[in-house]
C-alpha cells in the first residue's frame, strides 16, 4: 500500500481506493492516455476502422518483408584459414557443385 494524496493505508487496487481516486488526482497524462484516448479511438466506428486498417497495413508490410528474406551463409566464414577442411571444401566446390541445391 502506498500514500496517494491524502489517502493512506489503502491499496490502490481496492474498490475503496478506486472510489476515492478522483479525476484531479489522476493527472493529465493518465486521464488522456488511460481514459480519453481509448474512448476517442475505440468508441467510434471511424476509430475502429482506422485501427483495423493500420493493422492490415502492418500485416501486409510484414508479409512483403518475409518474401524478401534471403539466406546469405557461407560456412567457410567459420573455418580457420590453415585448416585442411578448407581444402576439402574447395575440392567439393570444384568437382561436386559446392553448396548449391
Amino acid at each position: 500500500c502506498i500514500k496517494v494524496g491524502d489517502h493512506t493505508g489503502v491499496c490502490l487496487g481496492s474498490d475503496e481506493e478506486k472510489a476515492r481516486w478522483t479525476e484531479a488526482e489522476r493527472g493529465l497524462q493518465n486521464r488522456v492516455v488511460g481514459t480519453h484516448l481509448p474512448r476517442m479511438i475505440l468508441g467510434t466506428g471511424i476509430g475502429k476502422a482506422a485501427v483495423i486498417a493500420i493493422s492490415v497495413i502492418f500485416l501486409g508490410i510484414g508479409a512483403y518483408g518475409c518474401t524478401k528474406v534471403e539466406m546469405n551463409y557461407n560456412n567457410e566464414w567459420f573455418i580457420a584459414s590453415g585448416s585442411p577442411f578448407r581444402d576439402v571444401m574447395r575440392v567439393r566446390d570444384t568437382y561436386f557443385g559446392g553448396n548449391e541445391l
